[in-house]
C-alpha cells in the first residue's frame, strides 16, 4: 500500500529490503555461529542484530549494512 501511494506522488521507492534476501531460507553456515536460513545470516551480516553489548544488539545497520544500502539507491537514481 505504502509503495503505491509515495508512486502515486511521484516519489521513487527503493527495494531495499531485497538486499536481506528476505524469503531466501536456504540453508548457509555463518563462521562462529553454525547454520542458518540465508535470510537470517544476511541480517546479521548487514546489521548489529546479532552483535553481542556494548555494540549490539541493535537492529540499525552496520558500516556493510549502510554501503548495502547505498549501492541499492544508486543503482535506482541512475
Amino acid at each position: 500500500m505504502l509503495r503505491a501511494v509515495y508512486a502515486q506522488a511521484g516519489f521513487l521507492v527503493v527495494p531495499v529490503a531485497s538486499t536481506s534476501a528476505a524469503h531466501d531460507t536456504t540453508p548457509v553456515t555463518l563462521p562462529g555461529v553454525g547454520e542458518l536460513p540465508r535470510n537470517v545470516a544476511t541480517v546479521c551480516a548487514l546489521t548489529w542484530a546479532y552483535t553481542p553489548p556494548p555494540t549490539g544488539p541493535d537492529i540499525h545497520p552496520n558500516d556493510t549494512g549502510y554501503q548495502t544500502i547505498a549501492t541499492v539507491f544508486t543503482t535506482a537514481l541512475t
